[in-house]
This record gives structure tokens, sequence and C-alpha cells, in this order.
């Protein structure tokens, strides 16, 4: 009985195996590949979007968070169910973890966390010039540093422009253990 003689090179006979796998499933129409900003649609964009418009004022938006969440699962359940990949294995892994992690934290986030009202983060700004500044802020615990500036709790930004209540929940979703820049007032001592 005769072994088969090994390739001279494992790891890239491998990787070539798969490279060659993957273009062939893209050829056939088995697999898509991973294009940006498609493929992070449910699990980046459309929470980050719907939580970016306040909506206290609307309780028909706020029901809608059960929409959302079902929109952001089946598109990410149909991006994985499709074949997304790429021809780099680690992509290919990020891809998957990616939408479930997407699926889990932003479905956390629109349905059970209550981001336009109970979470706050620490911000920093030019020392408060009047009293009303100071209040509208969750804690009126400040620390001053030296040059004049101070860290403060800067709950959601519901009267802000669009891009500032956008850069505050991008912050807030991609800051995945919720603590360090942002808090939950409920909880914290």
């Amino acid at each position: 009985m005769t072994r088969p003689v090994p390739p001279p090179n494992p790891p890239g006979y491998y990787l070539a195996l798969y490279i060659s796998q993957f273009r062939a499933n893209l050829a056939s129409g088995n697999a898509r590949p991973f294009v940006i900003p498609y493929s992070v649609f449910g699990a980046f964009i459309l929470p980050v979007l719907y939580l970016s418009i306040p909506h206290r004022q609307r309780p028909w938006l706020y029901t809608a968070r059960w929409l959302v969440a079902l929109v952001m699962a089946a598109w990410n359940a149909w991006v994985l169910k499709s074949g997304t990949s790429s021809e780099n294995m680690a992509v290919s892994y990020a891809t998957g973890l990616a939408m479930a992690w997407g699926t889990i934290w932003g479905g956390g986030l629109v349905l059970f966390g209550d981001v336009q009202g109970g979470v706050a983060r620490v911000a920093i700004r030019k020392g408060a010039k009047n009293e009303d500044e100071k209040r509208k802020h969750v804690d009126e615990s400040v620390e001053k540093l030296p040059d004049g500036y101070e860290h403060y709790w800067q709950p959601y930004p519901e009267d802000r422009p669009f891009l500032e209540r956008l850069g505050w929940v991008c912050a807030l979703y991609l800051s995945f253990r919720g603590v360090g820049r942002f808090v939950y007032p409920l909880f914290a001592s």
C-alpha cells in the first residue's frame, strides 16, 4: 500500500483550494461577495439609523422597534443564508460573526435598551458657562480638568442635529460592553 504524497506546502495548498472553491461558488451563484454597505445593513446601518431618530415624542416610531428588529434579523439571516463570503478566510469568519452579533446586539439595544432615555456617556466640554447648560445633563457631578475643560454625563442629544445624534449612537453601538464612555445611570453608583 502506497501513501499519497503530501503537497509541498500544506497551508498554501489548502488556501489555494479554498480560494478556488470560493471563486467557483461565486461563478455558479452559490456564494456572494462581502460588500459594504450591503452586507452590514442589517447588522449596523439599520439599527444605528433607527436609534438616531428621536422617538420619545412619537409613540408609533417607538412601537416600530419590533418591525426594525424583525427586518434586522431577517436581513442578517438572509445575508448568511445567501452564502456571503470572501476569498480571505478571516473576512468570511468575521462576516458570520458580525451578522450573528449584530442581530444580538442591535436587537438588544433596539428592543430592550432605553437608549434615548436611560443611557448617558462621559463627554468633554469647555466649562459650562451658566446653570441652564449644566441642568441639561443627567448628573451634575462634573470633573474639572486643568485647561478649563470638564467631563460630564451627556444623555441622548435629542434636540441636537442629526449628525450629532448619529455620532452619539455610533459610539454607543460600537461600545459593545456599554462601559467606559457609556453607563446606564440606573446601575451607576
